[in-house]
């Protein structure tokens, strides 16, 4: 089913009603924006909070539309929540994790990124290469 698309997006103004909406995010925009159209066929400019992803939902949103509860609030609009479907099952975007240290754990298995450096434990430790593979440093210990 295809969906109708305007080349801009109409802003938000003060005629904005208060409360939340469930939309369909069509793409998304440079920075933390994304464009949702509404029920009644019109677009709406929106804000992204820092818990949605805009490269997962630019790559979402180009294989379908994402429904997604929009929050309207003092003449602007956000989107709260994003609810994915089944089309969107096999979406993928680049991740990124920044912090001053960022731990990965599973079992007895840990991978921790420390500004100073990276620590890898675990009990066993595989590694395949199609080419060459290289151990560098200022010194390496083995047992």
């Amino acid at each position: 089913m295809g969906l109708p698309k305007r080349e801009s997006p109409t802003l938000l103004g003060a005629f904005a009603p208060e409360g939340v909406e469930i939309a369909r995010v069509v793409r998304v925009g440079e920075g933390r924006n994304a464009v949702v159209l509404r029920s009644d066929g019109s677009e709406t400019a929106c804000l992204l909070p820092s818990h949605i992803d805009p490269r997962w939902l630019a790559a979402a949103s180009e294989v379908a539309p994402v429904e997604a509860a929009v929050l309207y609030q003092t003449g602007r609009a956000f989107v709260w929540a994003v609810y994915p479907d089944a089309a969107h099952e096999d979406v993928r975007a680049p991740l990124r994790l920044e912090g001053s240290s960022i731990v990965l754990r599973a079992g007895k298995t840990t991978i921790e990124l420390r500004d100073e450096g990276l620590s890898l434990k675990a009990s066993e430790i595989e590694s395949r290469a199609t080419g060459e593979q290289w151990l560098m440093g200022a010194r390496l210990r083995f047992n």
